[in-house]
C-alpha cells in the first residue's frame, strides 16, 4: 500500500509536536518561574505602550481589510471577555493594567488562521481564525 504525501506529512507534524511538547516536560517548573507577568517590561511604561497602540491602531481600522461586523464582533467580544475575565480572576491582569490598556479586538478579512497583538492591548483577529473556532 502506498503512502500519500499528507499521511506522510500528518505523520511527521504529529512526531515534531510529541517532541516538543516532551522537551517542555523537562522542566515546567523553571519554565514557569521564567515568564513574565502579563504587561511585565521595563523598556517602555504601560501608558507609552497604549500610545504606540492606539497610533497603530488608527491606520488599521483605516484599512480596506478591517471588518466593521456587528454580528462577528459580538462574537469575537464573547470570546475575548471571557479570556479577560478567566486572566483576572488568576490574577494575572493587575487592575492598573486592565484600565490604562484598551482590551480592544479588530478584525481583518484575512482567511489565515491567525491573530497578533499590538502594543496597549489590542488584539487582531483574521477572519480564517473564526471559521475554526
Amino acid at each position: 500500500m502506498k503512502n500519500r504525501p499528507l499521511a506522510l506529512a500528518g505523520r511527521a507534524l504529529i512526531a515534531s509536536v510529541l517532541v516538543a511538547f516532551g522537551s517542555l516536560a523537562v522542566a515546567p517548573a523553571t519554565a514557569q518561574s521564567s515568564l513574565p507577568t502579563l504587561g511585565d517590561g521595563g523598556d517602555i511604561t504601560a501608558s507609552a505602550e497604549r500610545r504606540l497602540g492606539d497610533g497603530i491602531i488608527r491606520h488599521l481600522y483605516r484599512d480596506p481589510d478591517y471588518i466593521d461586523d456587528p454580528v462577528l464582533m459580538e462574537y469575537v467580544q464573547t470570546l475575548w471577555q471571557a479570556l479577560l475575565a478567566a486572566a483576572r480572576e488568576r490574577g494575572e491582569l493587575s487592575p492598573e493594567l486592565d484600565e490604562r490598556f484598551a482590551w480592544e479586538v479588530l478584525l481583518g478579512r484575512d482567511r489565515t488562521v491567525n491573530a497578533f497583538a499590538l502594543p496597549g492591548g489590542y488584539l487582531g483577529v483574521h477572519l480564517g481564525l473564526l471559521g475554526v473556532v
